[in-house]
């Protein structure tokens, strides 16, 4: 009997998560407008700020101007990995550089198997943690979202931003604390 249960509780968590992987863009006019991932998708544990600050190449505040996808990023995967990763391209234009290159667009890649690991949409405005990382079986080089959907805050006030997780950040600490981190890594401490 209790194996009935764990049986029952495995094929309802798979169609929960096959029911989010179908439903992941709203397109409007041709193009993607939003994507939303999820609650299946999130990690267990909480990456703190300093971590997601130390983990990041890029730290921006910027506006997403498109989204584009799914593209599969791995067509010939191996035998152990039947399904395709795939991908959607968030482009923000960049309102406030934290960290990195001094760019005008920043476009990161957002995905965590088969559909977007962090919701955006299209003229909303984002506190972004990225990461240079390869991605997929193939290692194709990719800007990801640090902690997978922690690293992206939408912008909720004049000064502060959310992430999936309910955790609220203020956006001049935050500038404060990666201005820090800098000194630090500069002094080689």
């Amino acid at each position: 009997l209790a194996l009935l249960a764990v049986v029952a509780l495995a094929l309802a968590v798979s169609l929960a998560v096959f029911a989010y992987d179908r439903s992941d863009g709203v397109r409007s006019g041709g193009g993607l407008t939003r994507v939303t991932a999820g609650p299946m998708r999130s990690i267990p544990f909480l990456v703190p700020l300093d971590e997601m600050i130390a983990k990041s190449d890029l730290i921006f505040v910027g506006t997403v101007t498109a989204i584009e996808g799914p593209e599969e990023l791995s067509p010939a995967n191996p035998p152990d990995y039947p399904d395709p990763i795939l991908a959607y391209r968030v482009t923000f234009e960049v309102e406030r550089l934290l960290r990195g290159d001094d760019e005008d667009e920043i476009e990161v890649t957002n995905t965590m198997g088969r559909g977007p690991a962090f919701s955006a949409e299209v003229g909303e405005e984002y506190l972004v943690f990225a990461a240079r990382e390869e991605v997929g079986y193939q290692h194709v080089p990719r800007l990801v979202a640090v902690g997978i959907d922690q690293g992206v805050f939408r912008v909720t006030g004049p000064n502060s931003a959310e992430n999936s997780r309910t955790v609220t950040l203020d956006l001049d600490e935050v500038g404060r604390r990666v201005a820090d981190a800098e000194t630090s890594e500069g002094s080689g401490s």
